[in-house]
């Protein structure tokens, strides 16, 4: 039983055990003549034992048998079915093997030959599909973890408590090992049970301590950043850092991951972190600025061909990205032509610039629509406001022209003002603020367009 035990101490527990496979009997038939009652308590004995003795409750499968010398016991066979038979036992049934190789070639009790050939095709019978569907095998125990702990200039190795016996291999007999050199390191552990454990092997490398990291963006991650960044509101700076070999990272935010997206102002460092738990200095520190949000503005129009964006204030000389429907139209102003009728609108942007020349464009969100319809009856040209008081006349037309001409001219046809405009696609501003009040004819002449209309000055 000795053996049977360390087998299964050892083997079951780190490999997992189908069932005990027991062929016995003989004996008890012939010289001991053992009683059926007896029989069946010494074998359920041992069965009891095995599940003492691990703490387990491990499958068995007892052969029916009690050949020798000619001989057979009824007694040991109904002994071996009673066990069988228990309730809730765990214990199948295996071969009847008592009519295989009758007699034996060897002192008429053990197999040869073919008659091993035999036994084992009985043996294979008997383990069938029901078998392995019924019977409750043991899976390997749990293995202990080792835990390491990073010292100044070593590593500390501990083992789980509660286990009865430690062994590192080449080693102590301790539950922790200091270790500060490099090398291969494995302990062997026992149970209260005798159970034995293996825990996984530590490969420890040198140096203990890892260098420090560098932070890079994740968007190029090989190059370290410039330690002074910024983010609009609402959004995130993706950072990772960069280590001289594979090691974890713990950011100042409390991030574990290799990636971390930071969006509040403030200051940021990460150090590595190997396999054994150590830590590196911090990295180079890296501050964050985080800009204001931007306000959507609203839409209004401003002109016969135009629509305007407005802000409560401009904070941060904003500049303006417009659309009609969803098509971007390539206008930055707070003023947008608008020669079609459609729905338009826009979004708030900011370029914010660090010391160090790196640039940061912030956007708001996009207005609502807002429905433009184009007044046919202006003859493609508009001007206002009129009659005008300040002499600033905003000058409008339908097309995008080229080198348009924009002349002003008395009602007698004297011209008082004329400039040239190389590309009139958006809304202009012509000063007459210098010339008398009265009435003017503005002309607007290019290539294909032709229209004047009056203004008044007061």
């Amino acid at each position: 039983y000795a053996n049977l035990k360390v087998s299964l101490q050892y083997y079951a527990a780190l490999q997992g055990l189908r069932a005990i496979l027991w062929q016995q009997g003989e004996n008890d038939n012939f010289p001991v003549a053992t009683t059926r009652e007896q029989y069946k308590q010494n074998m359920q004995y041992i069965i009891n034992k095995t599940r003492q003795d691990t703490d387990r409750y491990p499958a068995w499968v007892l052969a029916r048998t009690s050949y020798t010398q000619g001989k057979i016991s009824q007694s040991i066979i109904e002994a071996q079915n009673d066990v069988i038979a228990t309730y809730n036992n765990n214990v199948y049934a295996g071969p009847s093997t008592d009519k295989i190789q009758v007699p034996r070639p060897e002192s008429d009790v053990h197999f040869a030959g073919e008659g091993l050939r035999q036994l084992g095709q009985a043996w294979y019978e008997t383990l069938n599909p029901v078998f392995f569907v019924s019977a409750i095998p043991l899976p390997p125990l749990p293995q202990p973890t080792v835990k390491v702990t990073c010292g100044t200039g070593n590593l500390t190795l501990t083992l789980p408590d509660n286990f009865k016996k430690y062994n590192w291999k080449n080693g102590p007999q301790t539950q922790t090992l200091t270790v500060n050199q490099a090398g291969i390191y494995q302990a062997t552990v026992k149970d209260k049970n005798g159970n034995t454990f293996l825990t996984p092997t530590i490969d420890v490398k040198t140096p203990f301590q890892p260098s420090a990291p560098s932070i890079a963006l994740a968007s190029q991650p090989t190059q370290p950043a410039a330690l002074q960044q910024q983010v609009c509101a609402d959004s995130a700076l993706v950072l990772t850092g960069i280590s001289s070999i594979q090691n974890g990272f713990l950011w100042s935010n409390g991030s574990t991951k290799n990636r971390v997206g930071v969006s509040t102002a403030g200051t940021y460092t990460v150090q590595a972190v190997n396999v054994y738990g150590c830590r590196s200095a911090p990295s180079a520190t890296l501050s964050l600025i985080s800009r204001p949000k931007l306000v959507t503005p609203t839409i209004q129009q401003a002109g016969t061909y135009s629509v305007q964006a407005i802000l409560p204030a401009y904070v941060n000389n904003e500049q303006f990205d417009w659309r009609r429907g969803t098509t971007p139209l390539n206008q930055n102003g707070a003023v947008a032509k608008a020669a079609i009728s459609s729905s338009y609108s826009a979004r708030s942007k900011a370029v914010f610039t660090l010391d160090n020349g790196n640039r940061l464009i912030c956007y708001s969100a996009f207005s609502p629509g807002f429905n433009f319809v184009v007044d046919d009856a202006s003859q493609g040209f508009s001007l206002y406001p009129n009659p005008n008081t300040t002499g600033l006349v905003a000058l409008e037309t339908r097309d995008d022209l080229t080198d348009a001409t924009v002349s002003v001219f008395t009602l007698n046809g004297q011209l008082v003002f004329s400039t040239i405009i190389p590309l009139f696609n958006e809304r202009k501003i012509v000063d007459l603020s210098g010339i008398a009040k009265g009435q003017y004819m503005i002309q607007v002449r290019s290539a294909g367009f032709n229209v004047t209309k009056r203004v008044f000055v007061i």
